[in-house]
């Protein structure tokens, strides 16, 4: 069992294999391989490494290690191979001098390759393969919709707009999902509704938001329910 590689701050969010796989989609089997390879004993299969690794007898990563996550699920969810994406985490880490280069917005990708998207020095945009370094001068898909990113000083992603009037933001409630604009937790509000005969105005008058985000809540906490 490995040693965490830093103490967790609660301001880049903590998060469970389990958490990772629900929040992004990706079965809880490639999660848990992805980070902490096959159960093997020789880790093969491990693409990410956690910011944190094991802290108190539980495998936990951060908000970036999230988006690496989510970023890499896309990918193949759009037909690139496993080899390219990890070849390509690879090859952007040492390249950029970035531990988490899929936390940049800057990818595209056809369904086969992963595109580097640059601005030359006259401010045209340059596309590379991630991989190989070919330029490319067709459009190509985007990979992500609904993250923010920190376009001042780190360009890395800093939210997840994850779904109607949700957010994950490791700035509030550790990272935890909450409603948009508040920093009340999609799970307390869902329990709420729960516990007062699935009354959303009630709730609502009882947190201080709309009877929208109580129900954005509930929708969110149910489809989160259903992919675990």
């Amino acid at each position: 069992m490995a040693a965490h590689r830093n103490q967790p701050n609660l301001s880049t969010g903590v998060f469970g294999i389990s958490d990772v796989a629900r929040y992004a989609d990706v079965p809880i089997s490639t999660v848990r391989s992805w980070f902490r390879g096959r159960a093997d004993g020789l880790r093969r299969g491990q693409l990410l490494d956690s910011d944190y690794g094991i802290v108190c007898d539980r495998y936990v990563v951060s908000f970036l290690d999230l988006i690496d996550a989510l970023v890499a699920g896309r990918f193949r969810g759009l037909g690139v191979s496993m080899p390219t994406v990890r070849r390509a985490q690879s090859v952007l880490q040492q390249q950029l001098g970035q531990e988490h280069p899929f936390c940049l917005n800057r990818f595209l990708t056809d369904g086969k390759r992963i595109i580097l998207r640059e601005l030359d020095k006259i401010g045209c945009e340059d596309l590379r393969d991630a991989v190989n370094g070919q330029r490319w001068f067709e459009r190509f898909k985007e990979v992500l919709h609904h993250v923010d990113y920190d376009t001042a000083t780190s360009g890395l992603a800093h939210r997840w707009r994850i779904k109607k009037g949700v957010v994950i933001d490791p700035k509030l409630s550790r990272g935890r999902p909450v409603v948009e604009g508040t920093g009340v937790t999609t799970f307390v509000l869902s329990n709420a509704f729960d516990a007062n005969d699935r009354d959303a105005e009630l709730v609502a008058g009882m947190f201080g938001v709309s009877t929208d985000a109580v129900r954005n809540a509930v929708s969110f906490e149910a489809s989160i329910r259903h992919a675990a």
